[in-house]
């Protein structure tokens, strides 16, 4: 079924654009909670072990980071 006006085509349009940013910014925040999770985890890990926290950080200086 096509447009019936030029409104009506930008209104899908924008539509259209707007659920993919609401995609992408849902992707992201998961993205960064997952992130949080394994940094909490890490630490937690750390916590526990003094040993894996200076490998990490012996890791973390040859990365280059």
């Amino acid at each position: 079924m096509s447009p019936v006006n030029s409104n009506e085509s930008l209104h899908l349009s924008l539509c259209n654009r707007l659920v993919r940013l609401k995609r992408t910014a849902k992707e992201a925040n998961r993205s960064l909670e997952i992130m949080k999770y394994s940094v909490k985890l890490v630490l937690w890990k750390c916590s526990l072990n003094p040993g894996i926290y200076n490998f990490m950080t012996r890791l973390w200086i040859h990365s280059g980071w």
